[in-house]
């Protein structure tokens, strides 16, 4: 079973966080990164589980604004 080393998380419009789910290497997160992004309007970041301190990458969607 590989392992699963990046963790991908949605931020939501409060700016908390809520995992989506885990992906084994950098190249995977992406690429389902990708593809949340195309069904959920919001952004997302991933970390190395391994060293969480700060995100590795990040999708930032612009929101639509409110008028």
């Amino acid at each position: 079973m590989p392992r699963r080393n990046y963790g991908i998380y949605k931020i939501l419009p409060n700016g908390a966080s809520v995992w989506m789910e885990n992906a084994s290497d950098l190249q995977a997160a992406r690429i389902k990164v990708t593809e949340l992004s195309q069904r959920f309007l919001a952004s997302f970041v991933v970390y190395d589980l391994r060293r969480p301190a700060r995100p590795v990458f990040e999708l930032k969607q612009k929101m639509p604004s409110a008028s």
